[in-house]
Formats: C-alpha cells, structure tokens, sequence
C-alpha cells in the first residue's frame, strides 16, 4: 500500500497544556521550522532538533499571544534564524515580514501565509503539502477568542470563510484542549458551528458565549513578553493555565476498547483487514515493542488517514493508553468507522507478562 503523499514532509507536534506547537521539517534534507515554539518546552526543541539531526532554519509565530510566554527570541539567537510573523505585527521580535500569499520555502517542501485576522490584528496560518497550521484562527470545534486587545469577531468570521481547502487537508492547530492531535477541513466543515455559521451574526453570538466563560490571564504581562525583542525577566510571571483560547468542550467520538489479553488474541490471528499500530516515537520502541505492529508516531497519524481508512478496523497501542486514547479520539472525528484502544498500552501488556521484542 503506498503512504500518504505527504508523508515525506514530516511534524512533530509539542503540548504545554492546552497551548500546541510544532516542528515542521522536510524528510530529505532535514530543514525545518519552529512554529509558535512555548517557553515550557525549550528543552523539548532542543532536544528534538538534535536527536533527528534537523537544521533549524526559521521559527514562525502565528500571531502576537496573549495566553502563553513564547521562547523564539531565545531560540532565534541561539540557532541564528529569523523570527517570521505577519507584516501586521507590532511584535518587536519579528525579523522577516509576511504577507498575504508569500511563501515559505522547506527543503524541497513549500508554505503559503494566509493572512487571517481576528483572533489577533496579526494573525496568520501556514498552508502546504497538504496540511494547514491553523494558529488560533480555527481550532478543532471552535476558533480563537475576540476578547484580547486587537480582537475582531467580524474579521475573524471572514478570516474562516476565506479557508476553502481541500476537505482531507489536514488541520493542526495552536490550540486544544480535548486530547485532539488534528482534524480534517471536512470534519471541520461538517462539525465545526464557528465554521457553519451562515454569517456574521450567528458567529458574534458563538463568541459572545465564549466571552462569558472562564477569564484568560494575566493577557498584559504576556503580550508584553512576546512583544519585546529583549523581554525583561521580571515581565514574566507564574504561566498559570492556559486558558485564553480554550473553548467550550465538543463531543467525544466513540472508540473501542480492549484488554491486552484480548489484544494478544487477536495479534495471533491478525486479520489482514485490520490494522495494528503502535504510536510512540520510534526511540521508545527500542527499549521494549510488542511484535507484530506498525510503528506510526502520534505526530504523524494525520499523514495515514486515507490508507487507515482502507482497514475494517484499526488498534492502536503506545506506553499507557493514553496517547493512543487520543489518537483514537482524533481518527473517529475525521471519519474512521472502528477505531480500538488498547487499554493500558505496553506497560499493561508487560505487566501481563506477555512477551515483547527488545533491541
């Protein structure tokens, strides 16, 4: 079965609470971008870039952020690349400008900017090789919020009705709060009511919900940070939670579950119509792997959609349950009919003292 053409461009994505970035870089040369890089997870970068042996050769923020403390200024200077936002940035930090329809060039893969204000004055999304990195414009079920300084439900209602794109692009956003990894622009279009709405009414009175619910931050002291080519230490205060772009919570899609005796069963039969996929990344298989199943790391489930969905059903294992919980999840929102869980991962299978492969 050939793989998913977009396969070759890979993504890793990064979570710091509900906040989510991502390394974006190309399989051949390894050339590669930051997009919207979190303080937390500076070491996580680092760390990344070098086990995969990536060049860093630009970091992307998609927009100016009022919920967390961004690190591209440091990463900027450490690695020696720019720092591209929107040309619409008050943002001290941005070295290269960008405008509507300009493009991003990775090795031998391409991004275009579109310019999508709302959430922000200079709010923008990365579309490409067949995926779009949505920012806080669209998020999985909803969209950012208009209620920071900059903030424009009009212009945002519109930003969203411009996106007409392929129904199996890919959405990775900047945001989740639900254990989602990424949707599709056909689930999205489907299920998504800020998407729907007819017109800018019934968005502004999507929004107007939101901005009665739970109060973002300390939105001054960041904005601030994240303005600031030099930010001042004591700018920055106790993170707190994220809760600046959380919306209201979506429905959970039905998956399956399965013990891991009840999984070995099946593993002995392995029904050729049924797929078996193990989504940790492929250094945690090196110390213990159950024999039998397909590696796909959990960033990059979203490149095999369309040949998951050529399997009756699809398994799916990693350390705990957890990350294949959500992968799960995910694969059920984009349209995959029979998705299971093994409950408790390997570690559950260890512990049942069921045989693994060790290298």
């Amino acid at each position: 079965m050939d793989p998913h053409p977009i396969s070759a461009c890979g993504l890793k994505q990064f979570r710091a609470d509900a906040c989510l970035s991502y390394c974006v870089y190309d399989g051949q040369n390894g050339d590669a971008i930051l997009v919207d890089p979190h303080l937390e997870l500076m070491g996580d970068y680092r760390s990344y870039l070098a086990e995969r042996k990536l060049k860093l050769v630009q970091i992307v923020e998609t927009h100016t952020h009022s919920d967390h403390f961004s690190c591209s200024h440091w990463l900027a200077r450490e690695y020696s690349v720019d720092i591209a936002m929107s040309q619409f940035t008050k943002s001290a930090r941005a070295t290269r400008k960008l405008a509507q329809g300009q493009k991003l060039q990775l090795g031998q893969k391409t991004f275009e900017v579109l310019v999508t204000p709302g959430h922000s004055a200079d709010a923008i999304c990365l579309w490409g090789e067949g995926i779009l990195l949505s920012g806080d414009t669209l998020l999985i079920g909803g969209s950012g919020r208009v209620t920071a300084p900059g903030a424009d439900g009009t212009a945002l209602f519109r930003s969203l009705q411009s996106l007409i794109l392929k129904p199996d692009c890919l959405v990775f956003p900047g945001h989740d709060s639900q254990g989602y990894l990424f949707s599709t622009m056909a689930s999205e279009r489907a299920k998504n009511p800020h998407l729907r709405a007819k017109d800018d009414k019934e968005f502004a009175a999507l929004k107007l919900e939101e901005s009665t619910s739970a109060p973002y931050e300390d939105v001054e002291n960041k904005v601030l940070f994240n303005e600031s080519r030099e930010p001042r230490e004591d700018v920055r205060t106790d993170p707190g939670k994220n809760v600046h772009c959380i919306h209201a919570e979506i429905s959970r899609e039905p998956v399956g579950q399965i013990s891991v005796e009840k999984f070995a069963l099946k593993l002995k039969k392995k029904d050729p119509k049924h797929a078996f996929i193990d989504v940790r990344e492929p250094e945690e298989l090196q110390q213990a792997a159950i024999v039998g199943l397909r590696n796909i790391p959990v960033s990059e489930l979203g490149f095999h959609v369309d040949e998951l969905k050529e399997f009756e059903r699809v398994y799916l294992s990693c350390r705990s349950g957890m990350r294949s919980q959500h992968a799960a999840q995910t694969l059920s929102r984009v349209g995959l009919k029979d998705i299971v869980n093994v409950e408790g991962g390997i570690k559950a299978w260890v512990q049942a003292g069921l045989s693994i492969r060790k290298q």
